[in-house]
């Protein structure tokens, strides 16, 4: 979901949208297979439905604030068993996104390693890769099965 900058109006707007499923599973799919096969590997992830998306975006000068939250459901296996999990996933999303042309570059490198600041160019942000980036950054690394279903 591509937005352009002066698309946000000074009361600021909402976003509502899907991540398609299909494509966001092959997308994580490939990640997987882009790792050293000499590191330790994450589990195979694959959502059940496309992970939904809530946004609001607010103008403040030229610094968009985001914040908002994508939830979906996925399967993996689980780490204990090897039988398939499925979980719920929802991940707040908090996002200052400052334009390339006002980077502070004293603070430069601060910035660049706080997931809750971002750098846009040109007058548009893509904010489906940016809520693909926060549910993938929030799947956990290990998985188990509910308590209640363990024999």
């Amino acid at each position: 979901m591509r937005i352009r900058i002066t698309d946000i109006p000074p009361e600021g707007r909402d976003l509502d949208f899907s991540l398609e499923k299909d494509a966001f599973n092959q997308r994580l799919s490939l990640t997987r297979a882009e790792i050293d096969e000499s590191s330790v590997q994450p589990p195979e992830y694959s959502f059940t439905k496309s992970p939904e998306v809530q946004l609001n975006l607010m103008l403040e000068g030229s610094t968009v604030v985001v914040q908002g939250r994508i939830a979906g459901e996925y399967t993996t296996p689980c780490s204990r068993c090897a039988e398939e999990a499925r979980k719920q996933l929802e991940v707040p999303i908090s996002l200052v996104l400052k334009p390339h042309s006002e980077r502070n570059v004293e603070g430069a490198d601060a910035e660049e390693e706080d997931l809750n600041f971002g750098i846009y160019d040109g007058e548009e942000i893509d904010f489906s890769d940016i809520a693909e980036e926060f549910l993938v950054l929030a799947l956990p690394f290990t998985v188990h099965r509910s308590e209640e279903r363990r024999v």
